[in-house]
């Protein structure tokens, strides 16, 4: 599943999550700086990361949902 993909699908559940890893060179402030720069283990980490709720006051509760919507997501 392509992260997109799973990042609408857990928003379809009600579990928001946001992209993971940015890249400075893709960035618009750094384009021109940049230009021509290939970092590829640093795109590939961009393109397919995602992160998920995470924080100190999560209840089991809302833990499990997250990972209940990932495996549900992911038909694992």
């Amino acid at each position: 599943m392509k992260r997109n993909d799973l990042m609408q699908s857990l928003l379809d559940l009600g579990i928001a999550s946001r992209r993971g890893v940015m890249t400075a060179h893709r960035e618009t402030a750094y384009t021109e700086e940049c230009a021509g720069l290939s970092l590829p283990a640093t795109e590939d980490a961009c393109d397919n990361s995602i992160i998920i709720p995470l924080y100190v006051p999560m209840s089991d509760e809302e833990i499990s949902t997250v990972i209940n919507g990932i495996r549900t997501c992911l038909s694992i």
